[in-house]
Order: structure tokens, then C-alpha cells, then sequence
């Protein structure tokens, strides 16, 4: 993972994710004139990021701050914000992240791995890039076809060979 660039890769989400003028137009803007509704434009919106954390009990505390370290380089490069979503059998805590902000380790749990709810909120939510860390070792989910991009960063000791890996790129992390 260190020869993976992320610039790029989020690039390419910002070409399939925003459209080719940098205004977009609204309704929402209150006319200074008329004092009532009337058409106005506001700056595009960066592409909405979402990662996925397993924090399952073979991942080690190590392997998770690498995660997180590895997701503050991927949105650096874009809004500079993404919702952080923890799963281990369920998805169990969902939170607002900039980076640099600080991890309540309370609210890190263990358990098995299960990418089902995980799978199902990304197919609900549309996210523009999905990304997905982990050690490749889970049980198959129900097939799909997911909205965006979708991109599994597998740890060092993980598998690439996951159940879901022609549902994106799958990169691993490599010291």
C-alpha cells in the first residue's frame, strides 16, 4: 500500500462523482429584492467518502491504527472528512471523522466478521468511494452490485483472496 496512490485513486472518484461545472444551481438562496425563494448557485460538493472499519478480534491494535492512518492520506486528498463506520458481526458504531480526530477506545469492539450490514448500508447510502479495511478473512455475503467505487485495503497478514473481491479493487498493505 505504500506504492498506492491515493491522489489518483481519489481522482478518479472526482471525475465520476462531480459534475463538469464547478456551480451547481439551487432554489434556496432568498432573493435580497423580492425576499422569497428564487434561483441561485452554490459550490459543488466534494465527493462523499465512507470507510469501513473490522475491527474483528484478529485484528490487532497495530493493524488498526495503520487503518486509520491509511484513511487520514485518502480523505487529506479530499474533503478532509469521512464517516468512519466500525463492524464486526453487525455494524455497531457510526461517527463523523476529520482528520486527526481522536478514537474513543471504548467504542471499539471484538468479535467475528461479517461485511453483511456493511454491505447493505453502502448499497443504501451511495456513497462515492466506499472504503473497506480488513483482513480478508470473513464469510460470504449475499451477492451484489455495489453503487460507486468500492475499494478493499486488505492488512499485511491478510488475504486477498476475500469472498468479495470482484466487487471492487482490493489493494494490501505492505511495510
Amino acid at each position: 500500500i505504500t506504492k498506492l496512490n491515493h491522489k489518483k485513486l481519489l481522482d478518479d472518484v472526482y471525475k465520476r462523482s462531480i459534475p463538469n461545472s464547478d456551480r451547481a444551481n439551487t432554489w434556496k438562496k432568498p432573493s435580497k429584492r423580492y425576499q422569497q425563494f428564487a434561483p441561485g448557485t452554490k459550490a459543488d460538493t466534494s465527493p462523499r467518502i465512507d470507510t469501513y472499519l473490522d475491527t474483528s478480534g484478529s485484528i490487532s491494535i497495530e493493524e488498526f491504527s495503520e487503518f486509520m492512518a491509511h484513511n487520514d492520506k485518502f480523505i487529506k486528498f479530499a474533503n478532509k472528512k469521512c464517516e468512519l463506520n466500525f463492524f464486526h458481526t453487525n455494524l455497531y458504531h457510526v461517527e463523523k471523522y476529520k482528520i486527526g480526530k481522536s478514537i474513543d477506545p471504548n467504542s471499539i469492539r471484538g468479535g467475528g466478521t461479517d461485511l453483511q450490514e456493511a454491505i447493505d448500508k453502502i448499497e443504501r447510502t451511495r456513497p462515492d468511494l466506499a472504503i473497506i479495511f480488513t483482513d480478508g478473512y470473513y464469510s460470504p455475503v449475499r451477492q451484489t452490485r455495489l453503487p460507486g467505487q468500492v475499494l478493499f485495503v486488505i492488512s499485511e497478514g491478510g488475504t486477498e483472496n476475500h469472498p468479495l473481491k470482484m466487487l471492487g479493487k482490493t489493494v494490501k498493505m505492505v511495510r
